[in-house]
């Protein structure tokens, strides 16, 4: 993992501002993600999109979508038609 190498976020916020960090085929793996967002230092600045497939088949949907409802981000095609319709078949 990289870790904050001597500050590396703060000096990445500095030279270029937010960063957009895109993801999908997540299918409820919430620690994976988390370990993914550390792994590139995700921080307040930056910006969350899901192209897709947050839940099933992984052991933690409930997590997954409680991190993308809880936290401004923007959500992409999914083969569902909501968020809301899914995470309510799934709970």
């Amino acid at each position: 993992m990289l870790g904050d190498q001597g500050g590396y976020q703060e000096k990445v916020e500095k030279t270029m501002g937010s960063r957009t960090i895109v993801v999908g085929d997540i299918h409820g793996c919430y620690d994976e993600l988390e370990d993914m967002l550390a792994e590139v230092n995700f921080g307040p600045s930056d910006r969350l999109i899901s192209v897709g497939d947050l839940i099933t088949k992984g052991p933690k949907s409930r997590e997954v979508l409680d991190r993308f409802i809880a936290e401004p981000c923007e959500h992409g095609y999914t083969d569902y038609p909501s968020l809301e319709e899914t995470a309510a078949a799934t709970i």
